[in-house]
Parts: structure tokens; C-alpha cells; sequence
């Protein structure tokens, strides 16, 4: 195998890359979605409406700007890229699981179907995650990187 034909080789994006940029892609433009759509009616923090959208859009963006960051690190292979996709999954599951535990519902039942539906619908980050994250091509790929 030639050189030329080596740098071509690795320099073609694995498919694990690809998978995981349209999950992040997908999560980007669900929080979008979720910026159009107002909070709740009851407030969890007991606070003036205002101030639950406030903070409501300002965690919205900080999701929004993490995973448009790791969006274009992963697109334009940079070299902390494969490692920025934890940003957002950090915090996406930290927010969430914070709010679980300090203002749990008094119904254990429901409580439960909360933990498993968080869970469950952001899991595919995770993936995203360890796709990026392992492999022998993605290591390859990612070597040739731009810092």
C-alpha cells in the first residue's frame, strides 16, 4: 500500500463517526424544538413564571452551544472532538438527574417511569459517546487530527 493511498484510507470518516454525528445532530434539533415550547404550567422552583423560562432557555442554550460544539469538532475532525461529546451529555444527565432527586414525585410508581423514560430517551448520547470513543479506526481517524 502506497502512501497516497494509506492517507486516504484514514482519512475517511469510519462509520461510527457518522453515527454518531446524526444522533447528536438529532438531539440538537430536538432541544431546538424544545426551545419553542413553553414550561410548564405548575413551576418546580415555586418562582415567579418569568424566572422558570429564563432558566429554562438559558439551559437550553448551554445544551444547544455544547452540542453544536461537538457537532462541528466531530465534522471537522478536531482533535478534542470524540472528547467534547461528553459536555453535553454531563450536563444533559446531570440537570436531569438533579432534578429527579431533589424534587422527586411523591408517587414512587411514577417517580420510577421518570428515571426509566430519562434513561431510556438519552442513551443514545451515551452511544454516541463510546462510538466515538473506542475502535482502532476511530483512533486512526482521529490521529490525523487538527488541533
Amino acid at each position: 500500500m502506497t502512501s497516497q493511498s494509506k492517507k486516504q484510507v484514514i482519512a475517511t470518516r469510519p462509520l461510527a463517526v457518522w453515527f454518531a454525528l446524526a444522533i447528536i445532530i438529532l438531539y440538537f434539533l430536538l432541544f431546538i424544538i424544545v426551545m419553542f415550547i413553553g414550561p410548564p404550567d405548575q413551576s418546580i422552583l415555586d418562582q415567579p413564571e418569568f424566572i422558570d423560562q429564563v432558566i429554562g432557555v438559558v439551559e437550553t442554550l448551554a445544551i444547544e452551544i455544547s452540542l453544536g460544539l461537538a457537532i462541528w469538532a466531530l465534522a471537522t475532525r478536531r482533535l478534542w472532538g470524540r472528547w467534547f461529546i461528553i459536555a453535553p451529555v454531563g450536563y444533559i444527565l446531570g440537570t436531569i438527574g438533579y432534578g429527579l432527586l431533589v424534587y422527586p414525585d411523591p408517587d414512587p410508581v411514577i417517580q420510577q417511569e421518570r428515571i426509566f423514560i430519562a434513561v431510556l430517551g438519552f442513551s443514545p448520547l451515551a452511544f454516541a459517546t463510546l462510538l466515538v470513543s473506542f475502535g482502532e479506526r476511530n483512533k486512526e481517524y482521529f490521529k490525523i487530527a487538527r488541533s
